[in-house]
């Protein structure tokens, strides 16, 4: 059910995915999305040690993302099973994401 609208999504906002843009998981979206507008790509995961990453960390840590450092963060089908319905786990982790953006 979410496959459409994951996809949709980006669609409509390509113009957004660009300059320095981390993934989560995989860079299929950033490549598909940002053709010839993505400066770096980084991929961001849970753990440091899954091959292929470069910003490893979990959310709530608050010096998992630096401040002001990219200019898009394209975060899809990520959970966090245990905490995935917390509302504080939701407000911080959004509250993190955007101080992570440049202005």
């Amino acid at each position: 059910m979410d496959g459409p609208f994951i996809d949709e999504f980006p669609t409509r906002r390509t113009d957004t995915i660009r300059g320095q843009a981390p993934e989560g998981g995989q860079s299929g979206y950033c490549r598909q999305f940002g053709i010839g507008k993505i400066d770096k790509q980084d991929l961001l995961n849970y753990g440091a040690s899954i091959p292929g990453t470069a910003i490893g960390g979990d959310l709530f840590d608050p010096d998992c993302l630096p401040e002001e450092a990219f200019d898009c963060i394209t975060l899809t089908q990520v959970s966090y099973p245990s905490m995935i319905s917390s509302a504080p786990f939701t407000r911080y982790s959004g509250r993190r994401l955007q101080a992570a953006l440049r202005s």
